[in-house]
């Protein structure tokens, strides 16, 4: 199949996702985030469902994965790790419009438990990681000295917690060199189409060491 007609499949799968799950993270086209962009902010680009199962599945996402989501926009990943039966789901947001409605997103699909999806707006390089997380999830939410900070505070978790991690990042060319210094293993590598047709190159990463 030609990249076009990939991307239109994605592009009709987005929809008839979103309207059987009742739920709408399609970002404004003008401004989604309602307000300025942080220096390293990368504006808000929902990740397209087609892209974000599969590479989920790859990284073992199941029933005792606790996620965490940074840059979580309007909560499609949290959405998806719902649906896909995690075991938890927190999704971290700078921007309050889009906290917000990420939050009214997991309202929808999750009525039994509510503590087990949730969104915390904050700057990601305040967030203290959680010591039952097991996953991580990025989708190039921020650059250059934030995500610097957070890789970091990461591996700082991990030696605390001795814990191990599972990180899904995609647009990782930044944070690829930055995980390969901290020692973390490179576990698969993929490149996916978003509905324009663009590249989406992601890796997964164990931060378990090489």
């Amino acid at each position: 199949m030609t990249g076009y007609g990939e991307a239109t499949l994605s592009a009709l799968y987005d929809r008839f996702y979103e309207k059987r799950a009742g739920v709408n993270t399609t970002p404004k086209p003008d401004n989604p985030e309602d307000g300025e962009l942080h220096t390293d902010q990368v504006a808000y680009v929902p990740i397209p469902y087609s892209a974000l199962i599969s590479t989920l599945r790859k990284a073992g996402i199941g029933r005792e994965t606790h996620l965490v989501d940074y840059g979580c926009g309007a909560g499609r990943v949290l959405i998806t790790a719902a649906r896909l039966g995690v075991a938890s789901a927190i999704g971290i947001e700078l921007q309050p419009v889009l906290a917000e409605r990420a939050s009214r997103n997991l309202a929808l699909i999750e009525r039994t438990d509510p503590d087990r999806l949730r969104v915390v707006q904050s700057d990601a390089t305040e967030f203290p990681l959680p010591r039952q997380a097991n996953m991580l999830f990025f989708f190039n939410p921020f650059v250059g000295e934030t995500l610097r900070t957070v890789v970091e505070k990461i591996e700082a978790a991990v030696a605390d917690h001795n814990q191990s991690l599972t990180i899904v990042y995609f647009n990782d060319a930044e944070f690829r060199p930055l995980a390969l210094s901290a020692g973390w293993r490179e576990l698969a590598r993929g490149v996916s189409l978003s509905r324009t047709r663009w590249p989406l190159p992601w890796g997964i990463y164990s931060t378990e060491s090489t």
